[in-house]
């Protein structure tokens, strides 16, 4: 039993890192533990064209350090065209477009409508290898309930998506229940997912038993224990196309605590850390076949589907406790309330 171990400085293949006083926050804490970063393009307005996106690269670069890769996407509409995408696939920084279905989460009414009027716009993508990172929700309303949303979207555009564009890589971002999981576990080699730390922690016991808990509000939301277990499964049989990105959402604690409370957890503070928490409360992360999961899972899959070199750069991972901070301040005065505020990890991130 081993309780030291490195891994390759991580990506973290889905994160959040707004446009304000929140980013000078997000920001230094991804590239802290990171190699490089998959960035969300839902700001108001949203990062829709490669212009978009390099004007938002101007805004992040006085917290970006040498050596970082901030890895860029568009945020698909229904007017996206496949010059749009031309000129993202040509974009050094550019890796995928994301799709949100119009009204799914947040800052999200913006986003698709209709899916199968951008079948030009897919098989563009597809002819140039983007990835289409896909929230995979459809709205909740008369009959879809909330803790259905992403089965839903699996049965009636997941299905329609890999058999219509069957060469377009797909990302199934932060995967929740057990019938995305069985879907990807499944798939071919196009098709993968992310799963965030608060989805291999909690289930949605966590969330409401005893009080509703507005830091494990997050869409997709938390699912039954069966759901959490099913994607344990795949990360314990080690999926070559399964591996971890937090949606690390950095929501102030007033838009959180509220009568009608943001969705999103605030896990960047320490990705490596909350991951190894996961890991070993499930698995016992002192066996080194487990570290070696971890190691695959953290660093190493995720980044092989998008087409990236593993880091040559490391970090090492020990079992030394650690408390979580209650809060981080925002220069604006508000605070955020980070995903495990005040408990105590039984894993750190050391430098050497």
């Amino acid at each position: 039993m081993t309780t030291r171990f490195t891994i390759p400085r991580p990506y973290d293949l889905h994160v959040h890192w707004r446009d304000d006083d929140r980013t000078a926050l997000a920001v230094p804490h991804t590239v802290a533990q990171c190699a490089g970063a998959v960035v969300m393009p839902n700001l108001v307005p949203p990062v829709r064209t490669v212009a978009d996106v390099d004007a938002y690269l101007s805004r992040l670069s006085p917290y970006l350090t040498e050596g970082f890769a901030p890895m860029m996407t568009l945020y698909l509409t229904d007017d996206t065209t496949v010059e749009d995408i031309a000129a993202a696939a040509a974009h050094p920084r550019v890796v995928g477009c994301k799709l949100y279905p119009a009204g799914a989460t947040t800052n999200s009414h913006a986003g698709v409508t209709d899916l199968q009027a951008l079948r030009p716009v897919l098989e563009a993508m597809a002819e140039r290898g983007m990835v289409l990172l896909a929230h995979g929700e459809v709205l909740a309303g008369p009959g879809v309930d909330i803790f259905e949303k992403e089965a839903r979207w699996v049965e009636t555009q997941l299905t329609w998506l890999t058999q219509t564009v069957p060469e377009l890589k797909i990302s199934c971002e932060h995967m929740t229940s057990a019938v995305m999981a069985e879907f990807v576990g499944s798939a071919g080699p196009n098709v993968g997912g992310s799963v965030t730390p608060q989805h291999l922690l909690y289930d949605r016991n966590d969330l409401l038993e005893g009080g509703i808990k507005p830091h494990l509000y997050c869409l997709p939301i938390l699912k039954k224990h069966t759901d959490r277990a099913a994607l344990w499964r795949l990360v314990k049989d080690q999926h070559p196309r399964v591996w971890a990105g937090t949606d690390s959402a950095p929501h102030t604690r007033g838009r959180k605590e509220c009568a009608c409370g943001c969705a999103g957890c605030y896990s960047a503070y320490d990705m490596v850390s909350l991951y190894a928490e996961a890991f070993d409360r499930e698995l016992g992360l002192g066996a080194s076949a487990v570290q070696a999961n971890f190691r695959e899972f953290v660093a190493v899959r995720g980044a092989e589907f998008y087409g990236m070199e593993v880091s040559a750069e490391t970090l090492t991972v020990v079992a030394e406790p650690q408390v979580v901070p209650s809060h981080y301040d925002l220069a604006g005065g508000d605070t955020v309330v980070p995903l495990c505020a005040g408990e105590t990890l039984g894993w750190s991130v050391v430098s050497e």
